[in-house]
Protein backbone atom coordinates (compact mmCIF):
# COMPACT_ATOMS: atom_id res chain seq x y z
CA UNK A 1 0.00 0.00 0.00
CA UNK A 2 2.70 2.27 0.95
CA UNK A 3 4.75 1.52 -2.87
CA UNK A 4 0.94 3.00 -4.14
CA UNK A 5 0.46 5.74 -2.24
CA UNK A 6 4.65 6.88 -2.92
CA UNK A 7 3.65 6.35 -6.71
CA UNK A 8 0.19 8.38 -6.41
CA UNK A 9 1.66 11.20 -5.08
CA UNK A 10 4.62 10.81 -7.89
CA UNK A 11 2.18 11.05 -10.15
CA UNK A 12 0.26 13.88 -8.17
CA UNK A 13 3.31 15.95 -8.11
CA UNK A 14 3.45 15.78 -11.86
CA UNK A 15 -0.18 17.03 -12.44
CA UNK A 16 0.19 21.00 -12.57
CA UNK A 17 -3.76 20.66 -12.24
CA UNK A 18 -4.29 18.37 -8.51
CA UNK A 19 -2.41 21.59 -6.73
CA UNK A 20 -0.12 20.95 -4.11
CA UNK A 21 -2.08 20.82 -1.08
CA UNK A 22 -3.18 17.54 -2.31
CA UNK A 23 0.41 15.99 -2.75
CA UNK A 24 1.21 17.40 1.10
CA UNK A 25 -2.26 15.62 2.48
CA UNK A 26 -1.14 12.10 0.55
CA UNK A 27 2.36 12.89 1.85
CA UNK A 28 0.97 13.17 5.85
CA UNK A 29 -0.94 10.10 4.61
CA UNK A 30 2.04 8.23 4.07
CA UNK A 31 3.80 9.42 7.12
CA UNK A 32 0.84 8.12 9.14
CA UNK A 33 0.96 4.83 7.61
CA UNK A 34 4.43 3.83 8.14
CA UNK A 35 3.67 4.61 11.40
CA UNK A 36 0.88 2.70 11.97
CA UNK A 37 1.11 -1.17 13.20
CA UNK A 38 -2.98 -1.53 13.82
CA UNK A 39 -4.62 -3.10 11.03
CA UNK A 40 -7.81 -0.23 12.04
CA UNK A 41 -5.20 2.24 12.13
CA UNK A 42 -4.03 1.63 8.52
CA UNK A 43 -7.85 1.00 7.61
CA UNK A 44 -8.78 4.57 8.87
CA UNK A 45 -5.68 5.93 6.42
CA UNK A 46 -7.35 3.96 3.62
CA UNK A 47 -10.66 6.05 3.70
CA UNK A 48 -8.48 9.28 4.20
CA UNK A 49 -6.12 8.31 1.24
CA UNK A 50 -10.08 7.97 -0.61
CA UNK A 51 -11.19 11.13 0.24
CA UNK A 52 -8.07 12.92 -0.82
CA UNK A 53 -7.95 10.78 -4.41
CA UNK A 54 -11.76 12.26 -4.64
CA UNK A 55 -10.56 15.57 -3.84
CA UNK A 56 -8.35 15.39 -6.19
CA UNK A 57 -10.59 14.19 -8.57
CA UNK A 58 -12.69 16.75 -8.59
CA UNK A 59 -10.14 19.66 -8.64
CA UNK A 60 -8.86 18.04 -12.00
CA UNK A 61 -12.32 17.84 -13.62
CA UNK A 62 -13.20 21.42 -12.42
CA UNK A 63 -10.13 23.10 -13.62
CA UNK A 64 -10.06 21.19 -16.65
CA UNK A 65 -13.36 22.46 -17.41
CA UNK A 66 -12.46 25.93 -16.52
CA UNK A 67 -9.45 25.81 -19.18
CA UNK A 68 -11.78 23.78 -22.22
CA UNK A 69 -13.94 27.26 -20.91
CA UNK A 70 -11.00 29.45 -21.66
CA UNK A 71 -9.92 28.06 -24.67
CA UNK A 72 -13.25 28.57 -26.31
CA UNK A 73 -13.45 32.13 -25.20
CA UNK A 74 -9.97 32.60 -26.92
CA UNK A 75 -11.25 30.78 -29.79
CA UNK A 76 -14.14 33.12 -30.30
CA UNK A 77 -11.81 36.16 -30.05
CA UNK A 78 -9.73 34.95 -32.54
CA UNK A 79 -12.27 34.56 -34.86
CA UNK A 80 -14.20 37.96 -34.29
CA UNK A 81 -10.55 39.55 -35.18
CA UNK A 82 -10.68 37.58 -38.02
CA UNK A 83 -13.89 38.32 -39.05
CA UNK A 84 -13.78 42.00 -38.83
CA UNK A 85 -10.04 41.59 -41.18
CA UNK A 86 -12.03 40.04 -43.72
CA UNK A 87 -15.15 42.34 -43.43
CA UNK A 88 -11.80 45.83 -43.85
CA UNK A 89 -10.40 43.45 -46.48
CA UNK A 90 -7.09 43.01 -44.66
CA UNK A 91 -4.87 40.09 -45.88
CA UNK A 92 -1.95 38.86 -44.04
CA UNK A 93 1.04 39.21 -47.33
CA UNK A 94 2.76 35.58 -47.90
CA UNK A 95 6.17 35.68 -46.84
CA UNK A 96 8.59 35.29 -50.13
CA UNK A 97 11.58 32.56 -50.70
CA UNK A 98 14.70 34.94 -51.06
CA UNK A 99 15.77 33.68 -54.01
CA UNK A 100 12.39 33.31 -56.39
CA UNK A 101 10.46 35.83 -54.68
CA UNK A 102 7.71 33.05 -54.86
CA UNK A 103 5.26 32.37 -52.00
CA UNK A 104 6.61 29.46 -49.94
CA UNK A 105 4.96 25.96 -49.26
CA UNK A 106 2.53 27.01 -46.62
CA UNK A 107 0.73 29.82 -49.17
CA UNK A 108 0.96 26.81 -51.48
CA UNK A 109 -0.95 24.31 -49.28
CA UNK A 110 -3.29 27.00 -48.63
CA UNK A 111 -4.26 27.99 -51.60
CA UNK A 112 -4.43 24.19 -52.80
CA UNK A 113 -6.93 23.54 -49.95
CA UNK A 114 -9.15 26.42 -51.36
CA UNK A 115 -9.37 24.86 -54.53
CA UNK A 116 -10.21 21.37 -53.42
CA UNK A 117 -13.01 22.75 -51.11
CA UNK A 118 -14.28 25.00 -54.30
CA UNK A 119 -14.32 22.55 -57.00
CA UNK A 120 -13.91 23.54 -60.06
CA UNK A 121 -11.47 22.62 -63.11
CA UNK A 122 -8.51 23.08 -61.08
CA UNK A 123 -4.65 21.24 -61.59
CA UNK A 124 -2.00 21.44 -59.35
CA UNK A 125 1.38 20.76 -61.15
CA UNK A 126 4.74 20.15 -59.65
CA UNK A 127 7.89 20.79 -61.53
CA UNK A 128 11.15 18.96 -60.18
CA UNK A 129 14.35 20.40 -61.00
CA UNK A 130 16.48 16.98 -61.62
CA UNK A 131 19.96 15.85 -60.36
CA UNK A 132 20.38 19.44 -59.18
CA UNK A 133 22.23 18.40 -56.03
CA UNK A 134 25.03 16.95 -58.67
CA UNK A 135 25.43 20.47 -60.01
CA UNK A 136 25.57 21.70 -56.41
CA UNK A 137 28.36 18.80 -55.65
CA UNK A 138 30.44 19.87 -58.66
CA UNK A 139 29.92 23.80 -59.09
CA UNK A 140 28.87 24.95 -55.72
CA UNK A 141 25.31 25.86 -54.55
CA UNK A 142 25.51 29.21 -55.95
CA UNK A 143 25.29 27.81 -59.12
CA UNK A 144 22.65 25.13 -58.04
CA UNK A 145 20.51 28.60 -56.67
CA UNK A 146 21.38 30.49 -60.43
CA UNK A 147 19.47 26.92 -62.11
CA UNK A 148 16.45 27.48 -59.74
CA UNK A 149 16.20 30.90 -60.38
CA UNK A 150 16.29 30.31 -64.23
CA UNK A 151 13.85 27.55 -63.90
CA UNK A 152 11.60 29.67 -61.90
CA UNK A 153 11.57 32.87 -63.59
CA UNK A 154 11.03 30.29 -66.74
CA UNK A 155 8.05 29.14 -65.37
CA UNK A 156 6.46 32.46 -64.16
CA UNK A 157 7.04 33.54 -67.68
CA UNK A 158 5.35 30.64 -69.73
CA UNK A 159 2.48 29.62 -67.55
CA UNK A 160 -0.78 30.49 -68.33
CA UNK A 161 -2.10 33.94 -66.86
CA UNK A 162 -4.50 32.24 -64.50
CA UNK A 163 -1.87 29.83 -63.04
CA UNK A 164 0.01 30.99 -59.14
CA UNK A 165 3.39 29.34 -58.93
CA UNK A 166 4.85 28.79 -55.38
CA UNK A 167 8.42 27.37 -54.17
CA UNK A 168 7.22 24.24 -52.72
CA UNK A 169 10.61 22.78 -51.08
CA UNK A 170 14.17 22.16 -52.56
CA UNK A 171 14.19 21.83 -56.18
CA UNK A 172 10.68 21.98 -56.84
CA UNK A 173 7.88 24.21 -57.45
CA UNK A 174 4.33 23.75 -57.39
CA UNK A 175 1.78 25.53 -59.73
CA UNK A 176 -2.06 25.51 -59.30
CA UNK A 177 -3.83 26.35 -62.51
CA UNK A 178 -7.68 26.77 -63.51
CA UNK A 179 -7.88 24.86 -66.92
CA UNK A 180 -10.92 23.92 -68.83
CA UNK A 181 -8.91 21.46 -70.52
CA UNK A 182 -8.67 17.85 -70.36
CA UNK A 183 -5.65 16.24 -68.06
CA UNK A 184 -4.33 14.56 -71.55
CA UNK A 185 -3.94 18.15 -72.84
CA UNK A 186 -2.62 19.70 -69.92
CA UNK A 187 0.19 16.93 -69.87
CA UNK A 188 1.07 17.63 -72.74
CA UNK A 189 1.27 21.41 -72.64
CA UNK A 190 3.22 21.18 -69.35
CA UNK A 191 5.77 18.45 -71.36
CA UNK A 192 6.10 21.33 -74.13
CA UNK A 193 6.83 23.76 -71.03
CA UNK A 194 9.46 21.80 -69.57
CA UNK A 195 11.16 20.18 -72.67
CA UNK A 196 12.00 23.65 -73.49
CA UNK A 197 15.56 24.88 -73.52
CA UNK A 198 16.53 26.19 -69.57
CA UNK A 199 19.95 26.71 -69.81
CA UNK A 200 22.10 29.13 -67.39
CA UNK A 201 25.84 30.43 -68.19
CA UNK A 202 28.22 29.06 -65.46
CA UNK A 203 31.81 30.65 -65.33
CA UNK A 204 34.23 27.82 -65.19
CA UNK A 205 37.85 28.58 -64.76
CA UNK A 206 38.56 31.48 -67.75
CA UNK A 207 34.99 30.79 -69.95
CA UNK A 208 31.81 29.83 -69.10
CA UNK A 209 29.47 26.71 -70.21
CA UNK A 210 25.60 26.84 -70.40
CA UNK A 211 24.38 24.18 -67.69
CA UNK A 212 20.37 22.97 -69.09
CA UNK A 213 17.85 22.60 -66.63
CA UNK A 214 16.21 19.08 -66.57
CA UNK A 215 12.93 19.87 -64.98
CA UNK A 216 10.62 16.27 -64.90
CA UNK A 217 6.29 17.06 -64.23
CA UNK A 218 3.83 15.60 -62.29
CA UNK A 219 0.07 17.32 -62.87
CA UNK A 220 -2.54 16.22 -60.72
CA UNK A 221 -6.48 17.23 -61.12
CA UNK A 222 -7.75 18.38 -57.81
CA UNK A 223 -11.09 16.55 -58.33
CA UNK A 224 -9.05 13.72 -57.50
CA UNK A 225 -8.44 14.26 -54.36
CA UNK A 226 -10.24 14.47 -51.23
CA UNK A 227 -8.20 16.89 -48.80
CA UNK A 228 -5.27 18.92 -49.26
CA UNK A 229 -3.01 16.36 -46.89
CA UNK A 230 -3.66 13.88 -49.87
CA UNK A 231 -2.19 16.38 -52.64
CA UNK A 232 0.73 17.07 -50.31
CA UNK A 233 1.74 13.47 -50.13
CA UNK A 234 1.06 13.02 -53.77
CA UNK A 235 3.97 15.50 -53.97
CA UNK A 236 6.06 14.49 -51.83
CA UNK A 237 5.87 10.68 -53.01
CA UNK A 238 6.65 12.36 -56.93
CA UNK A 239 9.89 14.12 -55.42
CA UNK A 240 10.90 11.21 -53.25
CA UNK A 241 10.91 8.65 -55.91
CA UNK A 242 12.57 10.75 -58.56
CA UNK A 243 15.05 10.98 -55.77
CA UNK A 244 16.08 7.48 -55.97
CA UNK A 245 16.17 7.58 -59.82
Amino acid sequence: MQKTLAGAAELLANICFSGDEHVERLGEIEEQIEQSSAIESVRAMRFKLIECLQLVRETTLRQRDQLGRSLTQLRERLEGVQDLQTAAGFECEPALDDLTGLPFRWAAESAFAGAIERGGSEYATVFLVSQLHLVNARFGYATGDRILLTVGNHLARILPGQSRLFRWTGPVFVALMTRSEPLGDVEEEMRRITSGRIETDVQIGNGSVLLPAVVNALVVPLSSVSSAHELTSTIDKFVSDAGRR
